[in-house]
């Protein structure tokens, strides 16, 4: 349990001090500023794999003949 903790706070102090720009795609990390829809953007081009690869699943599988 301690591991864990000890863990958990190592990499939230590594997360915390990686810079922002770190954390960005290399096109979004070369711009000056774009504001809040910079931020909208790469988060919805971190988040729609999931739900996109969910959809493509859920097709796949119902096609299946059992």
């Amino acid at each position: 349990m301690v591991a864990r903790r000890l863990s958990a706070a190592i990499a939230g102090a590594a997360a915390l001090l990686t810079p922002a720009l770190a954390l960005a795609c290399p096109v979004c990390a070369s711009r000056p500023s774009g504001g809040v829809g910079q931020w909208i953007v790469l988060g919805a081009f971190i988040l729609l794999p999931y739900p996109l690869v969910g959809a493509v699943i859920k097709y796949i599988r119902s096609g299946e003949t059992s």
